[in-house]
């Protein structure tokens, strides 16, 4: 059986931010059919779904989803139901993408053996 991860990314109003951690995501050396990539958009109003729609193309295995009630928590509910992976990870994936900007290209795989998936 071949392990899925799911990798939620809850964000509001940082569509900059966003861009960066969507390039890291896009150069995991982890094959994207055993990955997925669900942003959670909080009710954002800045360009955070003009962002997401632009690494669709690059990114075959990205989705959006819109989560209107405000909180993280209700992000990260509606991420949880939206995500189809057997290991779902946020927070600590988000946050150590929002303190050194870009993930090592292995990290995932890393991640993956450390659960022994």
């Amino acid at each position: 059986m071949v392990a899925h991860l799911s990798v939620i990314v809850c964000t509001y109003n940082r569509c900059d931010l966003l861009t960066g951690c969507l390039q890291s995501l896009g150069d995991q050396r982890l094959s994207p059919a055993r990955f997925e990539v669900v942003v959670v958009d909080n009710n954002s109003t800045d360009d955070t779904a003009a962002v997401v729609e632009h690494h669709q193309a690059r990114l075959a295995n990205l989705r959006y989803v819109f989560e209107p009630i405000q909180g993280l928590s209700h992000a990260r509910n509606r991420g949880a139901a939206a995500a189809v992976g057997t290991l779902a990870v946020a927070d600590a994936l988000a946050l150590r993408l929002a303190a050194i900007e870009a993930l090592p290209p292995d990290e995932l795989i890393r991640l993956l053996a450390d659960r022994r998936l």
